[in-house]
């Protein structure tokens, strides 16, 4: 789809944003488990 507008991504441009997101969102589970589990003790 892209590239049928003229847009090309590499795979290497994809991690470069991707990977940034998915450390973040895996940051905020952990934190959200820990103080879950751990901390309030639910």
């Amino acid at each position: 789809m892209s590239e049928k507008a003229g847009h090309k991504i590499t795979f290497l441009r994809f991690m470069k944003y991707g990977m940034p997101v998915m450390i973040l969102t895996v940051a905020i589970s952990m934190a959200y488990l820990y103080l879950r589990y751990y901390v309030l003790g639910w």
